[in-house]
Protein backbone atom coordinates (compact mmCIF):
# COMPACT_ATOMS: atom_id res chain seq x y z
CA UNK A 1 0.00 0.00 0.00
CA UNK A 2 1.30 3.37 -0.80
CA UNK A 3 0.90 6.40 1.43
CA UNK A 4 0.90 10.04 1.47
CA UNK A 5 2.95 12.64 3.72
CA UNK A 6 2.92 16.30 3.66
CA UNK A 7 7.34 15.72 3.46
CA UNK A 8 8.11 12.71 1.86
CA UNK A 9 11.89 13.89 1.61
CA UNK A 10 13.95 10.72 -0.56
CA UNK A 11 11.14 8.31 -0.03
CA UNK A 12 9.25 11.07 -2.40
CA UNK A 13 8.54 9.19 -5.56
CA UNK A 14 6.47 10.87 -8.71
CA UNK A 15 3.34 8.22 -9.49
CA UNK A 16 0.62 8.17 -11.59
CA UNK A 17 -2.28 10.60 -10.29
CA UNK A 18 -5.77 9.13 -10.78
CA UNK A 19 -7.50 12.54 -11.54
CA UNK A 20 -10.29 13.63 -10.14
CA UNK A 21 -10.30 10.77 -7.18
CA UNK A 22 -12.64 7.56 -8.29
CA UNK A 23 -14.20 8.65 -11.40
CA UNK A 24 -13.53 8.08 -14.91
CA UNK A 25 -13.36 10.88 -17.49
CA UNK A 26 -16.92 10.53 -18.16
CA UNK A 27 -18.02 11.07 -14.44
CA UNK A 28 -19.23 7.73 -14.19
CA UNK A 29 -18.73 6.05 -10.60
CA UNK A 30 -15.94 3.30 -11.17
CA UNK A 31 -16.53 -0.30 -10.43
CA UNK A 32 -14.85 -1.80 -7.31
CA UNK A 33 -13.68 -4.23 -10.52
CA UNK A 34 -12.17 -1.86 -12.48
CA UNK A 35 -10.46 0.16 -9.72
CA UNK A 36 -8.82 -2.94 -9.16
CA UNK A 37 -7.75 -3.01 -12.43
CA UNK A 38 -6.50 0.50 -12.00
CA UNK A 39 -4.95 -0.20 -9.04
CA UNK A 40 -3.03 -2.80 -10.40
CA UNK A 41 -1.57 -0.65 -13.31
CA UNK A 42 0.13 1.51 -10.26
CA UNK A 43 -2.78 4.45 -9.84
CA UNK A 44 -2.17 5.69 -6.85
CA UNK A 45 -2.21 9.85 -5.63
CA UNK A 46 -4.25 12.17 -3.39
CA UNK A 47 -6.72 14.69 -4.62
CA UNK A 48 -7.50 17.23 -2.81
CA UNK A 49 -10.22 19.91 -4.02
CA UNK A 50 -8.77 19.53 -7.50
CA UNK A 51 -5.57 19.60 -6.88
CA UNK A 52 -2.83 16.66 -6.32
CA UNK A 53 -0.37 16.02 -3.90
CA UNK A 54 2.09 13.48 -4.35
CA UNK A 55 2.29 9.79 -3.25
CA UNK A 56 4.71 8.49 -0.24
CA UNK A 57 6.26 4.66 -0.63
CA UNK A 58 7.93 2.79 2.04
CA UNK A 59 8.59 -1.06 2.31
CA UNK A 60 7.39 -1.04 5.79
CA UNK A 61 3.78 0.09 4.38
CA UNK A 62 0.77 -2.08 5.80
CA UNK A 63 -1.60 -3.54 3.58
CA UNK A 64 -5.17 -5.28 3.76
CA UNK A 65 -6.74 -2.86 6.09
CA UNK A 66 -9.75 -3.34 4.64
CA UNK A 67 -12.44 -5.95 6.19
CA UNK A 68 -15.68 -3.51 6.68
CA UNK A 69 -15.35 -2.49 3.22
CA UNK A 70 -18.07 -3.92 1.14
CA UNK A 71 -17.30 -6.24 -2.03
CA UNK A 72 -20.32 -4.79 -3.97
CA UNK A 73 -19.55 -1.17 -3.37
CA UNK A 74 -19.62 1.28 -6.64
CA UNK A 75 -16.85 3.38 -5.32
CA UNK A 76 -17.83 7.59 -5.56
CA UNK A 77 -15.15 10.18 -5.54
CA UNK A 78 -14.32 11.22 -2.12
CA UNK A 79 -15.03 14.81 -2.26
CA UNK A 80 -12.83 17.32 -0.68
CA UNK A 81 -10.56 16.31 1.88
CA UNK A 82 -9.20 18.48 5.07
CA UNK A 83 -5.85 18.37 4.97
CA UNK A 84 -4.10 18.48 8.62
CA UNK A 85 -0.48 18.46 10.25
CA UNK A 86 -2.30 17.52 13.19
CA UNK A 87 -5.02 15.40 15.77
CA UNK A 88 -6.95 17.28 18.41
CA UNK A 89 -3.93 19.48 18.34
CA UNK A 90 -1.44 17.27 18.43
CA UNK A 91 1.30 17.21 15.79
CA UNK A 92 1.12 14.46 13.36
CA UNK A 93 4.31 12.53 11.92
CA UNK A 94 5.44 10.00 9.49
CA UNK A 95 9.11 8.28 9.97
CA UNK A 96 10.36 10.52 11.97
CA UNK A 97 9.04 13.90 9.10
CA UNK A 98 6.29 16.47 9.67
CA UNK A 99 2.97 14.76 8.63
CA UNK A 100 0.10 16.02 6.34
CA UNK A 101 -2.95 14.30 6.37
CA UNK A 102 -6.09 14.13 4.25
CA UNK A 103 -9.19 13.86 6.19
CA UNK A 104 -12.72 13.47 5.07
CA UNK A 105 -13.98 16.11 7.91
CA UNK A 106 -16.35 13.78 9.68
CA UNK A 107 -13.79 10.99 10.31
CA UNK A 108 -10.59 13.77 11.17
CA UNK A 109 -13.23 14.52 14.33
CA UNK A 110 -14.13 10.92 15.18
CA UNK A 111 -10.25 11.02 15.58
CA UNK A 112 -10.53 13.86 17.71
CA UNK A 113 -12.99 11.98 20.01
CA UNK A 114 -11.11 8.57 20.32
CA UNK A 115 -8.24 11.05 21.67
CA UNK A 116 -9.92 13.25 23.69
CA UNK A 117 -11.71 9.64 25.20
CA UNK A 118 -8.71 8.00 25.67
CA UNK A 119 -6.55 11.15 27.06
CA UNK A 120 -8.85 11.36 30.36
CA UNK A 121 -8.55 7.91 31.36
CA UNK A 122 -5.19 7.79 31.64
CA UNK A 123 -2.81 8.65 34.55
CA UNK A 124 -2.70 12.32 35.28
CA UNK A 125 0.79 12.52 34.98
CA UNK A 126 0.65 11.37 31.27
CA UNK A 127 0.84 14.63 29.45
CA UNK A 128 0.54 16.13 25.70
CA UNK A 129 1.81 17.29 23.81
CA UNK A 130 1.56 13.70 22.26
CA UNK A 131 3.98 13.13 19.15
CA UNK A 132 1.02 10.83 16.82
CA UNK A 133 3.18 8.47 14.74
CA UNK A 134 1.37 7.38 11.28
CA UNK A 135 1.71 4.93 8.68
CA UNK A 136 -1.00 6.88 6.75
CA UNK A 137 -4.41 8.20 5.94
CA UNK A 138 -5.97 8.79 2.77
CA UNK A 139 -4.81 6.91 -0.32
CA UNK A 140 -6.39 6.15 -4.15
CA UNK A 141 -6.40 2.53 -3.36
CA UNK A 142 -9.36 0.65 -4.25
CA UNK A 143 -11.06 -1.77 -1.51
CA UNK A 144 -10.21 0.14 1.38
CA UNK A 145 -11.35 3.09 3.59
CA UNK A 146 -8.31 4.77 3.10
CA UNK A 147 -9.81 5.65 -0.27
CA UNK A 148 -11.98 8.06 1.19
CA UNK A 149 -10.17 9.57 4.23
CA UNK A 150 -11.98 7.74 6.36
CA UNK A 151 -9.19 5.18 7.52
CA UNK A 152 -5.89 5.92 9.12
CA UNK A 153 -2.98 3.36 10.66
CA UNK A 154 -1.23 4.01 13.86
CA UNK A 155 2.20 3.37 14.64
CA UNK A 156 2.57 5.05 18.10
CA UNK A 157 1.61 7.46 20.52
CA UNK A 158 4.40 9.18 22.76
CA UNK A 159 3.42 11.67 25.35
CA UNK A 160 5.43 12.95 28.45
CA UNK A 161 5.89 11.87 31.65
CA UNK A 162 5.24 15.11 34.16
CA UNK A 163 6.80 13.20 37.03
CA UNK A 164 10.52 13.31 35.05
CA UNK A 165 9.44 15.38 31.88
CA UNK A 166 10.54 12.28 29.93
CA UNK A 167 8.84 11.44 26.62
CA UNK A 168 7.79 7.70 26.53
CA UNK A 169 5.67 5.81 24.66
CA UNK A 170 2.41 5.20 25.43
CA UNK A 171 0.86 3.42 22.61
CA UNK A 172 3.27 1.37 20.54
CA UNK A 173 2.01 -0.55 17.94
CA UNK A 174 5.02 -2.11 16.47
CA UNK A 175 4.41 -5.49 18.57
CA UNK A 176 7.68 -6.82 18.11
CA UNK A 177 9.19 -4.13 19.91
CA UNK A 178 7.60 -4.35 22.96
CA UNK A 179 9.55 -5.36 25.89
CA UNK A 180 12.47 -3.50 24.83
CA UNK A 181 12.20 -0.23 26.58
CA UNK A 182 10.04 -1.37 29.50
CA UNK A 183 7.86 -4.79 30.76
CA UNK A 184 6.73 -6.66 27.95
CA UNK A 185 3.43 -7.09 29.90
CA UNK A 186 2.91 -3.61 30.01
CA UNK A 187 3.48 -2.79 26.17
CA UNK A 188 0.74 -5.01 25.69
CA UNK A 189 -2.09 -3.66 28.28
CA UNK A 190 -1.37 -0.26 27.00
CA UNK A 191 -1.75 -1.41 23.49
CA UNK A 192 -5.17 -3.73 24.37
CA UNK A 193 -6.72 -0.30 26.53
CA UNK A 194 -5.84 2.19 23.52
CA UNK A 195 -7.32 0.15 21.14
CA UNK A 196 -10.80 -0.31 23.68
CA UNK A 197 -10.51 3.57 23.58
CA UNK A 198 -10.39 3.43 19.55
CA UNK A 199 -12.92 0.45 19.50
CA UNK A 200 -15.43 3.15 21.48
CA UNK A 201 -15.83 5.36 18.29
CA UNK A 202 -15.49 3.28 15.75
CA UNK A 203 -16.70 -0.51 15.18
CA UNK A 204 -13.75 -1.79 12.61
CA UNK A 205 -10.33 -1.43 14.51
CA UNK A 206 -7.61 -3.99 12.47
CA UNK A 207 -4.77 -4.83 15.10
CA UNK A 208 -1.93 -7.79 14.96
CA UNK A 209 -4.43 -10.59 16.02
CA UNK A 210 -6.36 -9.94 12.35
CA UNK A 211 -3.21 -10.29 10.81
CA UNK A 212 0.14 -10.36 10.41
CA UNK A 213 0.01 -7.10 8.13
CA UNK A 214 -1.09 -5.14 10.99
CA UNK A 215 2.32 -6.18 13.57
CA UNK A 216 3.32 -2.40 13.14
CA UNK A 217 0.03 -0.55 12.89
CA UNK A 218 -3.29 -0.38 14.60
CA UNK A 219 -6.20 0.66 11.94
CA UNK A 220 -9.34 2.62 12.79
CA UNK A 221 -12.28 3.21 10.03
CA UNK A 222 -15.54 4.22 10.14
CA UNK A 223 -16.66 2.19 7.38
CA UNK A 224 -19.46 0.58 9.61
CA UNK A 225 -19.80 3.17 12.12
CA UNK A 226 -21.00 5.96 9.66
CA UNK A 227 -22.16 9.44 11.38
CA UNK A 228 -22.59 7.23 14.91
CA UNK A 229 -20.73 8.82 17.61
CA UNK A 230 -19.81 5.29 19.72
CA UNK A 231 -20.43 1.89 18.80
CA UNK A 232 -22.49 -1.52 19.85
CA UNK A 233 -20.63 -4.99 20.20
CA UNK A 234 -20.88 -7.55 16.80
CA UNK A 235 -20.37 -11.09 18.08
CA UNK A 236 -20.36 -12.11 14.52
CA UNK A 237 -17.43 -9.94 14.00
CA UNK A 238 -14.31 -12.22 14.56
CA UNK A 239 -11.64 -9.18 14.96
CA UNK A 240 -13.73 -7.50 17.23
CA UNK A 241 -14.54 -10.73 19.71
CA UNK A 242 -10.78 -11.09 19.61
CA UNK A 243 -10.64 -7.37 20.95
CA UNK A 244 -12.59 -8.84 23.72
CA UNK A 245 -10.65 -11.58 24.53
CA UNK A 246 -7.16 -10.27 24.77
CA UNK A 247 -9.06 -7.12 26.94
CA UNK A 248 -10.05 -10.10 29.25
CA UNK A 249 -7.03 -11.84 29.07
CA UNK A 250 -4.29 -9.40 29.16
CA UNK A 251 -6.18 -6.25 31.14
CA UNK A 252 -8.73 -7.92 33.32
CA UNK A 253 -6.59 -11.18 34.26
CA UNK A 254 -9.90 -13.16 32.98
CA UNK A 255 -7.90 -15.97 30.64
CA UNK A 256 -10.09 -17.01 27.69
CA UNK A 257 -9.26 -18.38 24.39
CA UNK A 258 -8.55 -15.82 21.78
CA UNK A 259 -9.99 -17.18 18.72
CA UNK A 260 -12.39 -14.50 17.59
CA UNK A 261 -15.59 -16.85 18.14
CA UNK A 262 -17.66 -15.79 20.49
CA UNK A 263 -18.86 -18.55 22.99
CA UNK A 264 -19.79 -19.42 26.39
CA UNK A 265 -16.39 -18.51 27.79
CA UNK A 266 -16.28 -15.42 26.40
CA UNK A 267 -19.44 -14.52 27.52
CA UNK A 268 -18.88 -16.12 30.85
CA UNK A 269 -15.11 -13.59 31.17
CA UNK A 270 -17.53 -10.87 30.23
CA UNK A 271 -20.04 -11.55 32.36
CA UNK A 272 -17.08 -11.60 35.58
CA UNK A 273 -15.61 -8.50 34.55
CA UNK A 274 -18.94 -6.32 34.46
CA UNK A 275 -20.06 -7.76 37.62
CA UNK A 276 -16.02 -6.24 39.28
CA UNK A 277 -17.46 -2.79 38.27
CA UNK A 278 -21.14 -3.22 39.55
CA UNK A 279 -22.85 -4.21 36.37
CA UNK A 280 -25.06 -7.37 35.37
CA UNK A 281 -25.21 -9.07 31.86
CA UNK A 282 -22.91 -8.75 28.98
CA UNK A 283 -22.04 -6.55 25.98
CA UNK A 284 -24.66 -7.03 23.96
CA UNK A 285 -26.41 -3.80 25.76
CA UNK A 286 -24.62 -0.46 24.51
CA UNK A 287 -24.62 0.44 28.19
CA UNK A 288 -22.82 -2.31 29.27
CA UNK A 289 -20.10 -2.44 25.72
CA UNK A 290 -19.31 1.27 26.62
CA UNK A 291 -18.64 0.64 30.53
CA UNK A 292 -16.00 -2.74 29.36
CA UNK A 293 -14.23 -0.52 26.84
CA UNK A 294 -14.31 2.71 29.63
CA UNK A 295 -12.93 0.32 31.85
CA UNK A 296 -10.47 -1.76 30.19
CA UNK A 297 -8.84 1.66 28.84
CA UNK A 298 -8.47 3.04 32.25
CA UNK A 299 -7.48 -0.12 33.67
CA UNK A 300 -5.37 -1.24 30.45
CA UNK A 301 -3.35 2.08 31.16
CA UNK A 302 -2.02 1.15 34.68
CA UNK A 303 -1.42 -2.38 35.66
CA UNK A 304 -4.59 -4.56 34.83
CA UNK A 305 -7.73 -4.55 36.68
CA UNK A 306 -7.80 -3.11 40.66
CA UNK A 307 -10.48 -2.73 42.95
CA UNK A 308 -10.37 1.04 41.84
CA UNK A 309 -13.06 2.02 39.92
CA UNK A 310 -12.31 4.82 37.07
CA UNK A 311 -14.22 7.81 37.02
CA UNK A 312 -16.96 8.65 34.47
CA UNK A 313 -15.81 10.18 31.04
CA UNK A 314 -15.69 14.12 31.03
CA UNK A 315 -14.90 16.23 28.22
CA UNK A 316 -12.61 19.12 28.08
CA UNK A 317 -14.19 22.42 27.62
CA UNK A 318 -11.69 24.56 26.54
CA UNK A 319 -11.13 22.02 23.37
CA UNK A 320 -15.02 21.65 21.91
CA UNK A 321 -14.96 19.11 19.19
Amino acid sequence: MTYIGGKSGDREEKEHLLAGGARSAGGRAWSRRSLLGLAGAGAAGLVLGGGAMPAQADSTSPVNCAESFPTDLVVPFHGDLVSRTELWEQPTYYLGNTFTGAYDAAFYHRIEYFLEDWYYLLPTHWRNPMRINVLGVHVDKANSWHMYGRAIDFASISMLDSNGGNRFTAFECAVDTWGTKRDFDIDRRRYWGAVAAINYRSADVLHYLYNAEHRNHVHMDNGRSGTATTTTFNSGSPVLVKTVQACLTYIWGISVTIDGIWGPQSDGGVRTALTRIGLTGTISTAANWKAFLHNSTWYGARNGYSSSIPPAPTTRPDKPL
